[in-house]
């Protein structure tokens, strides 16, 4: 998500689809997530809960990320089966709830 400042911030924990790829199917996949993540948190106030590790490394902020009215963004996005969870050390505190997540998108 591109934030109001420039900077760009990814979902901790969640591995998005990409945009550009070779596979038509993968690029349809990476639009309807971009979609689903845009109708949840586009002009939307959120908070966000920094975990061990503040950037990735392309320098990408990271967080999980809250709107308002305390839906978790980072799991609802796994819960829609728009991504895939992937949790890396230290963050590993909602691992175990992203992988159910995304287990029970699958099915």
């Amino acid at each position: 998500m591109r934030l109001k400042g420039g900077k760009t911030l990814k979902y901790t924990g969640v591995e998005a689809p990409p945009l550009q790829h070779l596979i038509p199917l993968v690029r349809i996949y990476g639009e309807n997530s971009k979609a689903f993540n845009e109708k949840l948190v586009l002009n939307k106030q959120i908070w966000v809960e920094w975990g061990k590790r503040l950037r990735n490394k392309h320098n990408d902020l990271l967080g999980y990320v809250y709107l308002e009215d305390g839906t978790f963004v980072n799991l609802e996005i796994l819960k829609a089966g728009q991504a895939k969870a992937r949790s890396v050390a230290p963050d590993l505190v909602h691992a175990d709830e992203f992988n159910q997540a995304a287990l029970n998108a699958q099915r």
